[in-house]
C-alpha cells in the first residue's frame, strides 16, 4: 500500500515540475514573441522615418533641377501635407488604410496621449552653419508603453543620426541636404536655366562639336592658326565710290584698350573717258572720328600726254579692332 502511494506522490510530483516547466517556457515564449514585436514596431518606425527622408531629398533635388537655388529654404517641401501634393509621399486615406490598400508612411506605429495618429512633423529650416536648408522630422514617444517597448523603440531610432529626444519624450531628428548639393550649385545645367556668375576657365582643354556661339560682345584669341577663326573676326565691305568725296565707313565699337583698325583695296575701276589710258590708281582711308572715309582716284593720259583723275571705282575693306 505504502509503495502504491509512493508511487502515486512520485507521478504527481513529476506532473507538477512539467507544469512548472511548461508555464515557464509559456512564459518565456510570450516574453520573446513581445520583443519581436517591439522590434518589429522599431524597425517600422525607422522605415518610415527613412522614407520621409528620401522624400524630402527628393523634393530638394527635384526643386534645384528646376532652378530653385540650393540655398533657398523652398528647395525642401514645406511640410507633411506638401510632401504628399508633390507626389514625393503616396496619398493614403484613413479608410484606405483600413482597408488594406495602403500605407501612411508619414504615420508612426503608436498612438498619441489623445489616441490619435501619431504623424510625423516636417519643418525645413536654414542651416546655420553653411547657410544652406535641412529639415526636422519631429514626433513624441512619451505615450508609448510600456516601457520596455519605448526602450527598444528608442535604441532603433536613436541610431539615425543627428537624434535628440527632451525630458518630455519629444524627438528632433535634423536632416541635412544631399552631401553633392554645395558642389551641384557651381556646376553648369545644361538646361540653360542658370546664368554665369563669374568667368569660365577650361583649363587649357578644348571646346569641342560646338554648334553655335550666339550674342558675343567680345573675343580675343591666342596663337590663332585656323583660318575661319582669323576671318570671322574682321568685318569685310565693299562700297562703290563715284565721286571724289568719298564714301564713309563706320568704325566698329572696340573695347577698352583697343584700337579700331581698316585695311583697303580697290576691287575694280569705274568708267574712264575711252580717249585716256589708266596710268595708275590708287585707294585709301582718312579718319574722321567715328569713321574712315575712303577715296578712290586713277590717274590716266591720253595720247598727247595729258593727264586726267578719275573718281569712279569699288574698293573693298576689312575692320578688326587691334591692341
Amino acid at each position: 500500500m505504502n509503495s502504491i502511494k509512493r508511487q502515486q506522490g512520485d507521478i504527481l510530483v513529476g506532473t507538477l515540475i512539467s507544469l512548472v516547466i511548461l508555464i515557464i517556457v509559456t512564459l518565456m515564449l510570450a516574453q520573446a514573441a513581445k520583443q519581436w514585436q517591439y522590434e518589429q514596431t522599431a524597425a517600422v518606425a525607422v522605415n518610415r522615418i527613412t522614407v520621409v527622408q528620401d522624400a524630402m531629398q527628393r523634393g530638394y533635388i527635384n526643386a534645384i533641377t528646376q532652378g530653385v537655388a540650393p540655398n533657398n529654404i523652398a528647395a525642401y517641401p514645406a511640410s507633411r501635407a506638401n510632401l504628399i501634393a508633390l507626389d514625393l509621399i503616396e496619398a493614403c486615406s484613413i479608410g484606405q488604410e483600413i482597408a488594406g490598400q495602403c500605407i501612411d508612411q508619414t504615420k508612426l506605429p503608436w498612438v498619441t496621449m489623445t489616441n490619435a495618429d501619431q504623424l510625423m512633423t516636417i519643418t525645413p529650416f536654414i542651416d546655420p552653419s553653411d547657410n544652406y536648408p535641412a529639415f526636422n522630422i519631429t514626433f513624441s514617444i512619451a505615450n508609448i508603453a510600456p516601457m520596455k517597448k519605448r526602450m527598444i523603440i528608442r535604441n532603433a531610432i536613436s541610431q539615425l543620426p543627428n537624434y535628440t529626444e527632451d525630458a518630455a519624450g519629444n524627438v528632433t531628428i535634423a536632416f541635412t541636404r544631399p552631401g553633392s548639393s554645395v558642389a551641384q550649385d557651381n556646376l553648369v545645367r545644361r538646361d540653360g536655366t542658370a546664368p554665369m556668375t563669374a568667368d569660365w576657365d577650361y583649363g587649357n582643354f578644348d571646346l569641342n562639336n560646338v554648334k553655335y556661339i550666339n550674342n558675343v560682345d567680345d573675343i580675343s584669341f591666342k596663337n590663332i592658326t585656323d583660318r575661319t577663326a582669323l576671318t570671322g573676326s574682321i568685318k569685310l565691305g565693299s562700297v562703290v565710290i563715284s565721286n571724289s568725296s568719298g564714301v564713309l565707313v563706320a568704325k566698329p565699337a572696340c573695347p577698352s584698350g583697343y584700337t579700331a583698325q581698316i585695311q583697303v583695296w580697290t576691287v575694280s575701276l569705274g568708267t574712264t573717258d575711252l580717249q585716256y589710258n589708266v596710268k595708275n590708281f590708287a585707294s585709301w582711308d582718312v579718319d574722321s572720328g567715328n569713321h574712315w572715309r575712303i577715296y578712290f582716284r586713277s590717274t590716266a593720259e591720253n595720247s598727247s600726254g595729258n593727264k586726267s583723275y578719275f573718281y569712279q571705282g569699288v574698293v573693298a575693306y576689312g575692320t578688326w579692332c587691334d591692341f
